[in-house]
């Protein structure tokens, strides 16, 4: 395995193809673990909050596992989690510990509205702010709704892709002013179709401030929804917006500098820390991870373990740029407990 923290300057055709040949991934729901989540009830909170996803949760670690199977080595889980881990746990209050949301501690579901974090995950989590020199949340999220989702106040959050941050204890976060001054534009796009053709089309409008969301999970017919997305993105583009793609969702953002890898340098600045890992499932998770590793080559960071969550959905980019990839909401959970040491 390479030194976590290690990337060449040159990231080429040859470059990718040598990360994924030594990618490890960390497929912690083994067999037995399967079989017992198909057989027993929930025995707990944990398990209750997440009873109507086990089913989709159980195909997505079959579905991940087979995929990454051809460009990744399966090794026993806690012989190498404990070995990327070890650079980041020598001295964990010079550490950064930065966790994605929706997709990394609170499962997708259909409805974004719905989405919670497991009371378990969130005991996890809770463990982690007194050992670490920092613990943050980054997401795509308004950083007040990644924060009721999540239940914990003594953490920052950094929302809306960067835009927002949300110090720990505070009651507001701050915005960027320049994306703040295009909402009122980013909304008027939206508001030029018309809510009856979104609802008609099945196609979820997420309000974000100066972002907004359009979410085709779940509509009766998802490839219209989706085309109707596209459409709306196209308009807002020729106006002078940019475009962000997720997982079933495209998101209208205004033209600044804007994305996780802001996020990151947000938390981070001023924070005395060596040291940072980051967990996504998503796209624009590679720019976190991209940010991490130019703090490197910077020498402002000494390590960085950049861990991708497998999925059904796994979009190739994040594959292909995760250090380690941990298979689904089992994964995280493994990775969360191994942190709390």
């Amino acid at each position: 395995m390479r030194r976590l923290g290690e990337h060449r300057r040159e990231r080429g055709d040859d470059d990718r193809q040598q990360r994924r040949a030594g990618r490890l991934a960390l497929l912690v729901a083994h067999e037995e673990d399967q079989q017992r989540d198909h057989h027993d009830a929930p025995a707990d909170a944990e398990q209750t909050g997440e009873q109507t996803g086990q089913q989709a949760d159980r195909s997505e670690r079959r579905e991940s596992a087979h995929r990454h199977a051809g460009h990744t080595r399966r090794v026993p889980a806690p012989a190498t989690l404990a070995e990327a881990l070890q650079p980041l746990l020598a001295d964990p209050a010079r550490t950064a510990i930065l966790l994605d949301l929706d997709g990394t501690l609170a499962p997708i579901v259909r409805d974004p509205e719905a989405a919670t974090v497991p009371e378990g995950v969130r005991q996890l989590v809770m463990r982690l702010p007194g050992r670490y020199g920092l613990v943050g949340v980054v997401s795509g999220r308004r950083a007040a709704t990644a924060r009721r989702i999540l239940g914990l106040g003594t953490i920052p959050y950094a929302g809306n892709h960067g835009a927002e941050l949300l110090p720990r204890g505070a009651h507001e976060p701050l915005v960027d002013p320049d994306a703040d001054r295009w909402a009122g534009h980013v909304h008027g796009i939206v508001d030029a179709v018309g809510e009856e053709t979104l609802r008609h089309a099945g196609l979820r409008r997420e309000d974000k401030g100066p972002i907004v969301a359009l979410h085709w999970r779940g509509a009766e017919d998802e490839a219209g929804a989706e085309r109707l997305a596209r459409e709306i993105g196209a308009r807002a583009e020729a106006s002078g917006l940019s475009l962000h793609e997720g997982r079933r969702v495209l998101e209208l953002r205004p033209p600044v500098r804007i994305g996780k890898d802001v996020a990151v340098h947000r938390l981070l600045d001023g924070v005395p820390v060596d040291a940072a890992l980051y967990i996504g499932d998503d796209r624009t998770d590679v720019d976190a991870f991209d940010a991490l590793r130019a703090l490197v080559l910077s020498g402002r960071l000494e390590h960085v373990l950049c861990v991708g969550v497998a999925s059904a959905e796994t979009p190739a980019e994040l594959a292909d740029s995760a250090d380690i990839l941990v298979d689904g909401p089992r994964g995280v959970r493994s990775l969360l407990d191994a942190l709390g040491g």
